[in-house]
C-alpha cells in the first residue's frame, strides 16, 4: 500500500550502511582492490568471481535456511558480522594470495550470503505482513540500483 512507503524510510536507512558489505560482486570496489593487490589476470579474476558465486549458491541452497531456523536471524546476523570483522582484520594482516583465495574469499562468500539473507528476512519482518511484498520490492530495487551504480562508480 502507498501508506507503507513513508514507514519504509527508517528501515532503508538502517539497512543502507550494510549494503556494500553484502556481496563480493565482480564489479564491487572490494573486488577491484583484490585484482589490484595481486595483479590478477582477467581469467584468474573471472575464475575467482565464479568460485565466489558458486559458493554463494551452495550456501543459499544448503545452509542459510537451516542455520536461520536453528539460530534465529538476529543471532546469526550478529555472529556473521563479528566473524566477517575478524576475517577482514586477519586478511588485512597479510598479502598471501593462496591464503586469501583458500580462506578469506570462501569465508567472505559464506558470511556475505548468510548476512544478506538474514538482513532481508529481518527487514521484511519489520513491517506489517500486509506490506511485506512492498518491502521486498523496495529491497530488490535497492539491490538492483547498487548493481547499476557500482560499475559506473568503480569503472
Amino acid at each position: 500500500s502507498q501508506a507503507a512507503v513513508p514507514r519504509l524510510a527508517p528501515h532503508c536507512s538502517r539497512l543502507a550502511p550494510h549494503a556494500s558489505r553484502l556481496d563480493l560482486a565482480p564489479h564491487s570496489s572490494t573486488w577491484r582492490r583484490v585484482r589490484q593487490v595481486w595483479s590478477l589476470s582477467p581469467a584468474v579474476s573471472g575464475s575467482l568471481a565464479s568460485y565466489n558465486q558458486l559458493l554463494g549458491l551452495a550456501v543459499d541452497w544448503l545452509l542459510v535456511g537451516r542455520l536461520a531456523a536453528s539460530r534465529g536471524e538476529g543471532r546469526l546476523l550478529c555472529l556473521c558480522l563479528c566473524l566477517a570483522t575478524l576475517n577482514s582484520l586477519l586478511e588485512s594482516r597479510h598479502r598471501a594470495f593462496l591464503l586469501y583465495a583458500g580462506l578469506h574469499l570462501p569465508v567472505s562468500a559464506v558470511l556475505g550470503r548468510i548476512t544478506k539473507t538474514c538482513l532481508a528476512s529481518l527487514f521484511s519482518k519489520s513491517v506489517p505482513a500486509a506490506d511485506q511484498a512492498l518491502v521486498l520490492s523496495v529491497l530488490d530495487i535497492g539491490n538492483s540500483a547498487i548493481n547499476v551504480v557500482a560499475p559506473l562508480y568503480g569503472g
